[in-house]
C-alpha cells in the first residue's frame, strides 16, 4: 500500500502526471454511469441519478486518497519509534523466540 501513496504522491507534485491521471479518470467516466445505470434499470441519458451518483463516489474515492495519504504522512513521523533499533541484515526485523540455531540439539 505505500507504494500505491507514493504513486499517488508522484502524481499529485507532477503536473503532466495529474493531467494524465485525471484525463484517465475522466475517460472512465462514462462506463462507471453505464454500469450504475444498468444496476438501476435506468437509461443513463434520461436519469441524472446514475451520472450524480458517478460523481460522489469519484468525490469520495478523491477525498479518501487525501485523508490516506495524510494519514500515512502523521504515521511516518511516529513510526518507528525512536528506542526501535534498525535491523541490520543478519538479524530479522521481528522479535525472535524459541530456540535458536546454536542452542537445537543434534
Amino acid at each position: 500500500m505505500t507504494a500505491y501513496l507514493a504513486a499517488m504522491r508522484l502524481i499529485d507534485s507532477t503536473p503532466t502526471l495529474l493531467a494524465a491521471y485525471l484525463r484517465s479518470v475522466h475517460d472512465h467516466d462514462d462506463e462507471i454511469i453505464e454500469v450504475l445505470a444498468r444496476r438501476e434499470g435506468v437509461d443513463p441519458v434520461a436519469d441524472h441519478h446514475p451520472r450524480v451518483l458517478a460523481a460522489v463516489i469519484g468525490a469520495m474515492v478523491f477525498l479518501a486518497n487525501k485523508d490516506w495519504q495524510a494519514s500515512d504522512t502523521e504515521a511516518r513521523k511516529i513510526w518507528p519509534p525512536p528506542s526501535t533499533p534498525t535491523p541490520t541484515p543478519s538479524s530479522p526485523p521481528w522479535p525472535v523466540t524459541g530456540p535458536q540455531p546454536a542452542e537445537t540439539a543434534s
